[in-house]
């Protein structure tokens, strides 16, 4: 194998400083050779040591100066790899040196790149360890990603943007038959454009897992929690079997889905084992990355927001953590499986909690006859220990409304049981009853029981900003339901929701200006940045009298609606 031209770029003699190693490294990325690297080689390009930019900042850190040689800080054992050997055997080695350094630094090592070296240690090339683990097998670059929803097809986008071969597998022939056509089922910003470009090239949308074989599967499927607010494992379970009967040795198997705390470990591990016939950590890997994105931001969250990493083993977390690393250059790597399970469920449940408190202090307004928006606002405003958020109309989505009751499972045998979580969550379901009290007590106090109040709510999906067409968990479905047993006339509209998901509702889809003539009551309920641009005095007045307009957001000021007279402003936490 020859030398690869860029190589000489990062490499650097004996006896050089540590300034003209930043250099090296600084200069790297832009002549197109490897980053983060540099070697230190003899005349005969015989490899000495390896130095990398943690190294260099480490010694910054210690003090030593610049023009100190390089010699004194460099890696002089660093992990090689011959250049004769197999694919196979490459990663075999690497992996054996991995695990005897760690074994004599007692703590894990990870490592990104792999220097190759031939027979007299002279240096050939540098590859990723990501790379070396994929070119050990035929199909190098095939992913799979099972179940494409909010997670799953913006994550297959993604990766097929980023240079994969990916097929993206759903059990929902409707899905399917969307994707096949360019038409996606879900509402992501820049989403259409690049499903589109990767359509037939490197992305295939399939449904089912008899036509293809893959060396990377992706589990992206829901864990729903069902009455008794306890998880329901069917659809995880199932797609885990279904990867079982694909998995062939060396493959790396990817848990992206939330799940209870252990879930990984003591349920998927023994269904995907006993399956195969094989052993994870031996025959194959598996590693937990849980999605951390938001729905209408993923694509670019996916490429900006820190990645984390808990694997079986340490050569688990290293495959993933190098698969991750083409989408985002930040990987947070943690100790197992159950790490990475838990802190997906603390990112979720800690926002939850927020916004329990924060509607927790509108509850206590609305009793005390304050505004919560004025002294929320006035409580915050300097003062930078304070970062209270403002009041909404319950907290939706499936993940903050799901997620919380999946982290008290997860200690569902242990001694202590989670109490400010619980509390919040009960504080957060409050609110809709809230709600649905204020708009009650309108129509008693105008005498509107006898007949259908007609009722046009603003705001389908789950929230605005960013804007989604989620409505899985959303609060204005919980309120649509109470509407109705109420028997008020509903009618409904979303800036991004369709029409006919509207009306799944028993809610009537109409204009902005047809569901305000005529309303007794207006309900916005997310905060999508059109609502607060709604040429809003004539929209008043063509309401019927006396109007109640519920601002679930606080978009509007109560002094300003309420120039329109008999039209009444309320909002939960508003006198």
């Amino acid at each position: 194998m020859l030398l690869r031209n860029s190589i000489e770029k990062v490499m650097l003699d004996s006896g050089k400083t540590l300034r003209q190693a930043m250099e090296v490294i600084d200069r790297a990325p832009h002549v197109g050779a490897p980053s983060g690297i540099a070697l230190v080689v003899d005349g005969t390009r015989k490899l000495l040591g390896v130095v990398t930019d943690g190294d260099l900042r480490r010694a910054i850190l210690e003090g030593l100066k610049l023009d100190v040689s390089v010699d004194n800080i460099m890696t002089k054992r660093p992990v090689t790899v011959r250049q004769e050997l197999s694919a196979r055997m490459k990663l075999d080695e690497v992996s054996s040196r991995v695990r005897e350094i760690s074994a004599d630094r007692k703590a894990p090592v990870r490592i990104d790149q792999v220097v190759v070296v031939d027979d007299s240690h002279r240096v050939v090339d540098i590859v990723n360890f990501f790379d070396l683990w994929r070119q050990s097998e035929p199909k190098s670059r095939q992913l799979a990603v099972m179940g494409l929803g909010y997670v799953g097809l913006t994550l297959a986008v993604s990766l097929a943007d980023a240079g994969f071969d990916v097929i993206g597998v759903d059990a929902d022939e409707k899905v399917i038959e969307m994707l096949q056509a360019r038409t996606p089922n879900i509402h992501e910003v820049g989403l259409g454009p690049l499903l589109n470009f990767h359509l037939d090239k490197n992305l295939r949308i399939t449904r089912g897992t008899q036509d293809f074989t893959a060396d990377v599967y992706i589990i992206c499927v829901q864990t729903p929690i069902n009455r008794e607010r306890r998880p329901i494992f069917s659809h995880i379970e199932r797609a885990a079997r279904g990867v079982a009967r694909l998995l062939k040795e060396d493959d790396l198997v990817i848990i992206r889905s939330t799940v209870p705390v252990g879930t990984t470990r003591n349920r998927l591990l023994p269904i995907i084992e006993r399956e195969s016939e094989m052993v994870g950590g031996r025959d194959f890997y598996l590693a937990m990355a849980p999605e951390r994105t938001v729905a209408g931001r993923a694509l670019r969250e996916l490429r900006e927001l820190p990645q984390i990493i808990g694997g079986l083993d340490r050569t688990s977390s290293e495959l993933a953590t190098n698969l991750f690393k083409t989408l985002t250059s930040t990987i947070v790597n943690v100790d197992t499986l159950e790490s990475a399970e838990l802190i997906k469920l603390i990112d979720n449940t800690y926002r939850d909690v927020n916004f329990g408190y924060s509607n927790e202090i509108a509850l206590v307004c609305d009793e005390l006859g304050l505004d919560s928006l004025k002294i929320i606002r006035a409580a915050n405003e300097g003062y930078p220990r304070n970062m209270i958020p403002l009041p909404s109309p319950g907290v939706g989505g499936v993940c903050l409304k799901k997620d919380p009751y999946i982290f008290m499972y997860s200690v569902r045998d242990k001694k202590y049981e989670p109490r400010i979580i619980a509390a919040a969550r009960s504080v957060n379901e409050l609110i809709v009853d809230q709600i649905f009290e204020k708009i009650q007590d309108f129509n008693r106090t105008y005498h509107r029981s006898g007949k259908r109040m007609k009722v046009f709510i603003l705001g389908f999906a789950f929230k605005g900003v960013p804007e989604t067409s989620d409505t899985r968990d959303s609060v204005t479905l919980d309120l649509v339901a109470k509407l109705l047993k109420g028997r008020s006339n509903l009618f409904g509209f979303d800036p991004v929701v369709r029409p006919e998901e509207i009306e799944k509702a028993s809610v009537r889809s109409t204009s902005v200006e047809a569901g305000f003539k005529g309303a007794d009551c207006i309900a916005i309920m997310n905060n999508h940045p059109l609502f607060s641009g709604l040429d809003i005095y004539p929209l008043l007045e063509s309401m019927n009298k006396p109007a109640f307009f519920f601002d679930g957001w606080g978009i509007y000021e109560k002094e300003a609606i309420e120039k329109v007279p008999n039209v009444i402003y309320g909002r939960v936490g508003s006198p």
